[in-house]
């Protein structure tokens, strides 16, 4: 036993100490923090800077959309739309320092001129002006302005759209439906600049209408009317009510699988990888010479378990860290770490069973691609299929996953925090898929200890599967 221990102390620190292990741990945190950092500042920067004018055709009668959309493109309307959008940003801030207890100097910062100017200036927009054409100009020559190669040099006048509102848009027909409007643009005009146009041009025709009906004198409750209400929705937890986070929640099972997936194979591909360069260099015939092969195995395994405990803690850490600071720890509970070290547990000696039996066969990794792609296609499974898994964690197909070797530890901890808001995953069904990742470790190492056995001290051509088997019979 205690050279076994030696063993697994021995591949623990050659993995663990090295720069190359260091800098891997840290770079997915580095690039994720850098990521987020990253995004928020492009979208904290100044929105799509574009100057230009707006051509628009008007057919209804009177001519009565244009005017709405030249006031609601106009420099007044913009800088309002901007100033009551920042308002309403303001708003929510307060909220949001009211609720997690912020001290008062969050408040102030909110309120200070110099946010005032940095908001205004993430929502500067474009700077389009209107140019109004007659109802019978040339629609086709209108549209040519818009080509690539008719541009203006001068950006403040080149055509960037071209608005056509037809009468019967304001109008109805005779089967009483309305029609649309067109809108042409400039190629590879910003998407934000095209829904800006869409929606000053589909409320313009909205108001235009009302305008021209027998409910004129009652738009304005027309509107309250149709404006659809949008729910504040708040979850009930422990500690009183906060806002909830829906799409997040649904993300907790992926984060638990992922950090098993991660830890597992890393520290798996680890033992795969040392083993082959032990074999090939001939250093695993002077291992041979102090321990015996199973004893070399066994210490191989439980050192890179210890890697695979490492990076799950670290990563595990930083989540758990980054949902501290958003005060979001209430969406974690603690028998759901404790059951996913106890499935990491079962997961690697599965895993690991596997790597070093490939290992010990095969003298370079070229060699070992054939024998893992079948490996790898089944454990890849989780990972295509966790979104199925769940939205229906107590389904048929994802409870009898639960019990199918090697992919069960991989459900399970998908499983149990999906079920979380609903029905929790049965005890017994728990229960049942430890024992059966326990009987399956069982199985799997003692497979993998007989071709170690037979298969690290053979070199020549690869083996196959059916070489394998033979190797298990003759161990």
């Amino acid at each position: 036993m205690l050279r076994t221990l030696h063993v697994a102390l021995r591949e623990f620190l050659a993995t663990v100490v090295t720069k190359g292990f260091i800098f891997g741990v840290l770079l997915l945190p580095v690039m994720i923090l850098g990521g987020s950092f990253l995004a928020k500042m492009i979208m904290s920067g100044d929105g799509p800077s574009l100057s230009g004018t707006v051509l628009l055709i008007d057919h209804t009668d009177g001519q009565v959309v244009a005017p709405l959309i030249e006031a609601r493109l106009s420099p007044e309307a913009q800088t309002a739309a901007n100033r009551a959008q920042m308002n309403r940003v303001k708003q929510m801030a307060r909220e949001k320092a009211k609720e997690y207890n912020l001290p008062p100097e969050a408040t102030d910062a909110i309120d200070n001129p110099m946010t005032d100017m940095a908001m205004q200036q993430a929502m500067g927009g474009p700077k389009l002006t209107v140019v109004r054409l007659k109802p019978d100009a040339n629609l086709e020559a209108e549209k040519a302005k818009l080509r690539p190669d008719r541009q203006s040099a001068d950006s403040a006048g080149k055509p960037v759209a071209l608005m056509i509102i037809p009468a019967s848009s304001i109008v109805p027909g005779a089967a009483g439906d309305f029609s649309t409007f067109d809108l042409f643009t400039a190629p590879k005009l910003d998407f934000q600049i095209q829904s800006q146009l869409n929606s000053v041009a589909g409320q313009s025709v909205v108001d235009a209408r009302l305008a021209t009906s027998d409910l004129k004198d009652q738009a304005a409750r027309i509107r309250k009317l149709l404006r659809q209400p949008v729910a504040e929705v708040k979850a009930v937890n422990i500690t009183g009510e906060t806002s909830s986070i829906g799409d997040l929640a649904m993300l907790m099972p992926m984060a638990f699988m992922l950090l098993l997936w991660i830890s597992t194979f890393t520290a798996g591909q680890y033992l795969l990888t040392t083993t082959i360069e032990e074999k090939s260099s001939r250093v695993m015939e002077v291992l041979l010479s102090a321990v015996s092969p199973v004893q070399l195995m066994t210490g191989k395994i439980l050192g890179q378990m210890g890697v695979g405990l490492t990076l799950l803690g670290v990563y595990a850490g930083i989540g758990a860290g980054s949902l501290a600071v958003f005060k979001l720890m209430y969406l974690i509970d603690w028998t759901n770490i404790a059951l996913l070290v106890v499935f990491f547990i079962i997961a690697f000696f599965l895993i690991a069973s596997l790597m070093a039996a490939i290992g010990s066969a095969v003298t370079d990794l070229r060699e070992a691609q054939s024998l893992m792609t079948p490996v790898m296609l089944v454990l890849m499974i989780p990972l295509v299929l966790w979104m199925p898994i769940s939205r229906n964690p107590n389904g048929a197909f994802a409870t009898t996953c639960s019990f199918i070797p090697p992919i069960s530890p991989f459900v399970m901890v998908i499983r149990i925090p999906a079920a979380a808001g609903s029905i929790p995953v049965p005890v017994w069904q728990i229960g049942l898929s430890i024992a059966v990742g326990i009987v399956s470790v069982i199985i799997a190492v003692w497979a993998a200890a007989k071709i170690f056995r037979v298969g690290v001290l053979m070199y020549g051509k690869p083996p196959n599967f059916t070489t394998l088997i033979k190797w298990l019979r003759m161990a």
